[in-house]
C-alpha cells in the first residue's frame, strides 16, 4: 500500500522527493525480504532492481538478489552480487554466510550434473558390458 502511495505522490521540493526516495527504498527492501521467504524470486528480485536504481551500491539489495540467483540457479549472477557485497562490506556475517552457501549449491549442482550425464552417456562401458546387454536380448 505504501508503495502506490509513493508512486502517485509530487512533491513539489527535493527535500522531499528524497525523503519518498528513502521510504521507497526502505518499501523495497522490505518487499524483496518478504518476497523471498514466500519463494516469490521474480518479485523479490523485481523489488532489488528498483532499490539498485536509486543506489547501484546498496548492499542489502545485492545480498537479497543474489539469494535470489541462487535459488533461480543463476550461478555467475549470485556471485556477482554477493561479490559486489562483500566488496563494500567484507566482515559481514550474512554476507560471507551467503558466499559459502552459493559454494555449496554450486558445488552440489556440478556433482548432480555430472551423475545425471553419466548414466544418460555410458562413459565407463566396455565391450564385455555391452555384449551382456546383447545376450540377454537374445
Amino acid at each position: 500500500f505504501a508503495m502506490v502511495y509513493y508512486e502517485y505522490s509530487f512533491p513539489e521540493d527535493e527535500e522531499t522527493w528524497a525523503r519518498i526516495d528513502k521510504i521507497r527504498l526502505t518499501c523495497n527492501l522490505n518487499s524483496a525480504a518478504c518476497n523471498i521467504k514466500v519463494e516469490a524470486w521474480d518479485e523479490a528480485k523485481n523489488n532489488c532492481y528498483q532499490v539498485l536504481q536509486l543506489e547501484p551500491d546498496n548492499v542489502k539489495a545485492l545480498y537479497r538478489r543474489s539469494q535470489v540467483h541462487r535459488h533461480q540457479h543463476h550461478f555467475e549472477e549470485a556471485r556477482a552480487d554477493i561479490k559486489a557485497a562483500l566488496a563494500r562490506m567484507p566482515h559481514d556475517f550474512q554476507l560471507r554466510e551467503e558466499f559459502v552457501l552459493l559454494k555449496q549449491q554450486v558445488a552440489a549442482y556440478k556433482l548432480k550434473t555430472k551423475e545425471v550425464a553419466q548414466r544418460m552417456l555410458p562413459f565407463g562401458s566396455t565391450s564385455a558390458s555391452a555384449s551382456k546387454g546383447k545376450g540377454k536380448a537374445k
